[in-house]
């Protein structure tokens, strides 16, 4: 189905012409075969709502918009299957009107003279005339025809401009070319089109020009600011409106009241509902610009939320939101009465959300999934409009007894304070004399709610002068086999590599230089069990020819294992301790003097507890005529994912050890 998908995303919007819908139809038809040849039935799938929604999105908007109407008038569902019929349908129709009309032209194109005889032309025109443009078999005017007859106004004005008939007797010529007076055709209006093309619902023009008492032009932003102009009312439309679900920090779901709006670019979730999910994100300031030209200063947080429908949990989708105090207006109640009115919308009644309520989420063009249209039920010019997105139904469109409620929200601009906005702000403090008041280092409080400080804190021991620590496991502990048969495997193949290079010697001297500094130990072949829980660390080299380090020895802790996790993946990863590069330039502002510090192979001086030696061990022979050896690291590897943290706690631990004796060092 996924392949399927993204063969009808990469396909070209289709053309309105018969050729073209005839080549779609072939194409969707080919789709369904493949799909079911495969076992998977494109019109039964969980996903068939969101084929529909991608192949309709290729039309013509005027086709997707016939088709829909076409469906609801057959009183059919709009699948896969139908659509197919509809196109071949379509397509059939508008090459046999294509043919028509050519031969129309050509025959036309041959005439030498104008000045045949009256009677002549009036038998050519009629006999044009009553071939009828829908296609019906019987020679009638279209006026006369029963399907013409049966469409809808706007389905009729298709007609008519498809086949360049006269608006105002539908004959086969041009609208200024029809000898018929003005203001006759219509016994409802005094416009130029047939009766038959008359429109209720569409108020007659009025010249205002000519009226002294007119109502003078307003533009639509003084429509906006002025509902009510020389006591005429204004009809507004309905936003869309519908319950989701949104997913708190634990998994469990809050049932919230969105709104779209595709007016402008970022979501807006109101801060009370960000308080009960528990949520936090990145810290932002806003400036909205409101309606009338008012502006609003605000800070916020921009955070993911993860959204469902209230119908379908299984439908999930992932946005962004910026959390403000209040997103937009409530919405209003709608009657479900005047909804029932509308025959095209009883269906969908019951689905419908229109009890009104707070709005805490404002779902905006950031998140186009929701205003993909997975179905739609349209109705005649003027009525409101049911669809139904990724999250269920919505009714949009215009109803005579509700008022508008549009967001206030205009525009905005985001701002992330950062640190240079900081030091722009101390800066300007420093020269009004107001001193900073926060040193460069994390509260203590932060510190001791993590886990990873709580475990090292617990197992850290100073013996002999040197920090000992436990690893920091996670919650499944360290690894429960041994990956010997692995990392012999990645010996073997680092000795082609170092053979290559010539450079086994310089290797060897590096292992020789660690059993000396005491960083490792080899490991009796008596202790050693690929039974019980181990771990091998591959051996690799990094040559730096150009530095004073010329060979580094590289142990790698990210090599997996059977299970496809390697020993990074079983340990914790501390807080940052590392202060911020503009921290350190303030703190160099309160004395004359800095001094700075390095320690020489920092990580290697930590001990590691000896029941975690065991999982950091690895193989290295001198000659491949010999077996393997076992050493194992004693002290702490570099290549372990939470080793630069526990050197920085061990750093921080000798300091508070030392801080009597030394109290400024400390």
């Amino acid at each position: 189905m996924d392949t399927l998908l993204a063969e009808i995303t990469n396909l070209k919007p289709v053309k309105c012409d018969s050729k073209s819908l005839s080549r779609y139809a072939a194409r969707i038809l080919g789709f369904v075969n493949n799909m079911e040849q495969n076992g998977c039935a494109v019109t039964s799938a969980s996903e068939a709502p969101f084929v529909m929604s991608q192949l309709l999105s290729k039309l013509d908007p005027k086709d997707n918009l016939d088709f829909g109407r076409e469906m609801q008038r057959m009183k059919n569902e709009e699948n896969v299957l139908n659509l197919i019929d509809w196109l071949n349908k379509e397509a059939s129709l508008r090459s046999r009107i294509k043919r028509d009309t050519r031969n129309d032209t050509d025959d036309r194109r041959f005439q030498n003279q104008r000045s045949q005889s009256d009677n002549h032309s009036m038998n050519s025109e009629m006999s044009n005339d009553e071939i009828c443009p829908v296609g019906c078999e019987a020679k009638h005017l279209l006026s006369a025809c029963p399907v013409f007859q049966k469409s809808s106004v706007d389905q009729r004005w298709e007609i008519v401009k498809l086949n360049n008939r006269c608006r105002k007797c539908l004959r086969n010529h041009h609208t200024n070319h029809c000898t018929k007076p003005d203001g006759n055709t219509c016994n409802k209006c005094t416009r130029r089109h047939h009766r038959s093309l008359h429109n209720d619902r569409i108020p007659p023009t009025v010249n205002s020009s000519l009226d002294p008492e007119a109502v003078p032009f307003t533009n639509a932003s003084q429509e906006a600011n002025n509902h009510n102009v020389q006591g005429e009312r204004n009809v507004p439309g309905l936003c869309p409106v519908q319950k989701v679900k949104i997913k708190d920090k634990d998994g469990n779901f809050e049932e919230v009241l969105a709104m779209l709006d595709s007016g402008s670019n970022p979501s807006f979730i109101s801060k009370n509902v960000k308080k009960k999910l528990g949520l936090s994100g990145t810290k932002t300031h806003l400036t909205m610009n409101l309606a009338g030209g008012n502006k609003k200063s605000e800070e916020s947080e921009l955070i993911n939320i993860s959204v469902v429908s209230t119908a379908e949990e299984d439908i999930q989708k992932s946005m962004r939101a910026y959390a403000i105090n209040k997103p937009c207006s409530p919405a209003r109640t709608v009657s479900r009465k005047i909804v029932d009115s509308y025959p095209h919308l009883k269906a969908i009644s019951s689905k419908l959300y229109l009890s009104g309520g707070t709005l805490d989420l404002l779902i905006r063009t950031d998140f186009p999934d929701a205003f993909i249209d997975m179905q739609v039920i349209p109705g005649n010019a003027g009525e409101p409009i049911g669809k139904r997105n990724c999250f269920g139904w919505y009714v949009m469109g215009r109803f005579a007894s509700q008022e508008n409620q549009p967001s206030r929200i205009h525009s905005i601009e985001v701002g992330t304070i950062n640190a240079v906005e900081d030091i722009k702000k101390l800066l300007t403090q420093d020269m009004l004399g107001v001193k900073p008041t926060e040193l460069c280092t994390g509260s203590d409080n932060d510190l001791r709610v993590n886990k990873f400080i709580k475990s090292i804190t617990k197992s850290t021991q100073i013996i002999d002068g040197r920090v000992q620590v436990r690893m920091p496991w996670k919650d499944e502990g360290p690894p429960k086999e041994s990956n010997y048969d692995i990392a012999y495997k990645r010996m073997i193949s680092s000795e082609k590599t170092f053979k290559r290079k010539d450079c086994l010697e310089v290797i060897q001297d590096e292992v020789q230089k660690l059993l000396e500094q005491g960083f490792v130990k080899e490991v009796p072949p008596e202790q050693i069990n690929h039974e019980t829980p181990e771990w091998y660390l591959p051996l690799q080299a990094i040559f730096t020819p150009y530095r004073t380090t010329k060979v580094r020895l590289v142990f790698d802790a990210s090599a997996q294992g059977r299970d496809g996790k390697s020993l990074n993946d079983h340990l914790e990863k501390g807080p940052n301790y590392i202060n911020s590069l503009p921290n350190v330039f303030i703190a160099w502002r309160f004395d004359k003097e800095a001094y700075t510090g390095d320690v020489r192979k920092m990580f290697n001086q930590v001990k590691i507890h000896p029941d975690d030696q065991v999982f950091h061990r690895f193989l290295w022979r001198t000659s491949d005529t010999e077996q393997p050896r076992v050493y194992q690291w004693l002290r702490l590897n570099f290549g372990d994912k939470p080793a630069p943290d526990i050197a920085a706690a061990a750093i921080n631990t000798l300091a508070k050890a030392s801080e009597a004796k030394y109290p400024e060092a400390a």
